[in-house]
């Protein structure tokens, strides 16, 4: 049997075939692009199957929170200035009319381990410490953050601070402290242009220089000999110290804030210098104990608000 020879299209056309073969269909070959035809094929309408259309099913979606986050974000808005101001300072805001932008994006926040246990150590509530390997974190954050609002709720904050509370529910109590206490614009750890290894290293060699040597970080004094740290190393630690200094300083702000809108200082104010000077100045190493000498430089990156707070 001879194999029937492909039928090429003349000028796009398949008008040479029809006569004979009847209705022809146009069709191109995609490795070659070259176009032929091919005999329309036709179905009796017995042989036409058709499936049965499916109607389409529409579905209303009611837009998610839009109820919730309107009215919140108005009655925000209906805040006077003063209240928008206080909360501003609160949240460590620049500019009070930022404040309603953010508090909607931060309303569906999911509170997280963090942000309970910093809220917890700042109003001095005991809570459970977790154990990676015996604890699911999800269920364990779940069930400190029910006691820890439980302990909250007897706490009596101040009125203008506590029509911020009654906005939202226990998620919203939660991130509103923990915004007060790690502000957007503030990291929880140091940044610093060393690593913690080179920092602590860094330090053992300070600590093995002598006292009245040690007195001298903070000045440019050309006469001191430096036995032990070069001036580069000694470079790069007192920038480390600084971001340390400033960073410590700042969160001792911050707790005390978070204090001070409670009725009658729920808990003890902090003295943010002197605890810094406690834990970051003075150091214990492998080679003994010494003492880095305080220099106002150390706080010279806190804002001028904010060190109006120190004291």
């Amino acid at each position: 049997m001879v194999a029937q020879q492909p039928k090429v299209a003349i000028n796009s056309s398949c008008l040479k075939y029809e006569k004979k073969q009847g209705i022809q269909i146009i069709y191109t070959r995609k490795k070659t692009k070259q176009q032929f035809c091919r005999n329309k094929v036709r179905f009796s309408k017995k042989k036409t199957l058709r499936k049965p259309k499916i109607p389409t099913v529409l579905k209303i979606e009611t837009p998610k929170k839009t109820v919730d986050i309107i009215p919140f974000y108005e009655k925000c808005r209906n805040s006077s200035a003063a209240q928008l101001k206080e909360l501003a300072y609160l949240l460590n805001i620049a500019d009070s009319e930022e404040v309603c932008g953010l508090l909607q994006l931060w309303k569906t926040t999911k509170p997280t381990l963090t942000h309970i246990k910093l809220i917890a150590n700042t109003l001095g509530i005991k809570i459970d410490k977790y154990k990676s390997k015996h604890d699911d974190k999800d269920a364990f954050t779940h069930k400190q953050q029910r006691r820890l609002i439980s302990k909250i709720k007897a706490i009596k904050f101040k009125p203008s601070f506590q029509r911020w509370i009654d906005m939202g529910d226990d998620n919203w109590l939660i991130t509103l402290l923990s915004k007060i206490l790690l502000p957007d614009n503030f990291t929880n750890r140091a940044e610093m242009d060393l690593s913690e290894k080179l920092y602590r290293h860094y330090l053992i060699l300070l600590g093995r220089e002598t006292d009245n040597v040690r007195t001298s970080l903070f000045t440019n004094d050309d006469t001191i000999v430096w036995k032990h740290i070069n001036n580069k190393q000694r470079l790069l630690l007192k920038d480390a110290l600084k971001y340390k200094f400033s960073s410590c300083v700042s969160k001792f702000i911050f707790k005390n804030r978070l204090i001070s809108i409670t009725e009658n200082n729920a808990a003890k104010k902090f003295m943010p210098e002197l605890f810094c000077k406690s834990s970051i100045l003075s150091r214990s190493t492998q080679i003994g104990d010494f003492k880095i000498p305080f220099d106002k430089c150390l706080i010279d990156d806190i804002s001028p608000s904010m060190k109006k707070e120190l004291y």
